[in-house]
């Protein structure tokens, strides 16, 4: 799983939906008593289908004021891969700032790609020098499910969110996200008709060819994939032959040690 990066996120909302649909559910707590500290907050995943990069499951925190308004960027786990056990509850955590200003504190999670994954015991803890105080979630364990507590955005017409008793961490239930009718949109970077691999000194580079023309070579940065480049995909393409490939370790390219 080394070779698994789930890109840098402060980026995510961006460009996520090229990695992947993907749709977010939030619960929002009031904090202001704890504005400006530090935020913990707790949940177990059960993968059903593997890990990829265009299926995986993310926390997420952001700070809203008194008017509604998120301050500052919303922050997800940026590596999926760290806390992923295949077979087995992975125990994830994403830990934060609560904004001084903010009145709430928005906490979930996010999914992408076709898979199923169960969800259970959320917690959330704000730091109080050595001391840990948890903040009540409701519904946190999804054995009384009322999703009113759960507010949703960017959810798919296939996506199935139902309570399960086939896994449990605690009690008899948990959220089972059923991704498994998803019809995936091909997008730069995620485009089975286009893409390809070629070994290259024991790796495999996926790539895949848009347009006509002058060869257009697209080289992604560190942590994210040639879906970077989905904004400037249409022009381009209309005078360039554009290459888009995801570097080793990045995207769908895999690594080794060298």
């Amino acid at each position: 799983m080394n070779h698994i990066k789930i890109f840098t996120l402060l980026l995510f909302l961006t460009y996520a939906k090229s990695f992947g649909q993907f749709f977010e559910s939030v619960q929002y707590i009031n904090v202001e008593k704890y504005q400006g500290k530090n935020f913990i907050l707790e949940s177990k995943i059960f993968y059903q289908n593997e890990i990829t990069n265009e299926s995986w499951v993310v926390l997420s925190a952001r700070s809203v004021n008194a008017e509604s308004k998120q301050i500052k960027s919303t922050i997800y786990n940026d590596d999926a891969g760290t806390y992923y056990k295949k077979g087995d509850w992975s125990s994830y955590e994403l830990t934060g700032k609560i904004e001084k200003t903010a009145k709430y504190l928005g906490v979930g999670f996010a999914v992408a790609g076709n898979g199923n994954y169960y969800l259970d015991d959320f917690k959330l803890f704000v730091k109080e020098g050595k001391e840990k105080i948890e903040i009540p979630l409701k519904n946190s364990d999804f054995e009384d499910y009322s999703p009113e507590y759960w507010q949703t955005y960017g959810l798919d017409a296939n996506t199935k969110i139902l309570r399960s008793e086939d896994k449990a961490v605690s009690g008899k239930h948990s959220l089972l996200i059923d991704n498994s009718n998803l019809k995936l949109i091909p997008t730069l970077g995620n485009n089975p008709e286009l893409g390809k691999f070629m070994e290259i000194n024991g790796v495999k580079l996926y790539y895949e060819i848009y347009g006509k023309g002058e060869a257009l070579l697209m080289l992604n940065g560190n942590n994210t994939s040639m879906a970077r480049f989905s904004k400037q995909l249409e022009a381009l393409s209309k005078k360039y032959m554009i290459i888009g490939l995801d570097s080793r370790g990045q995207g769908k390219s895999t690594s080794n040690d060298t």
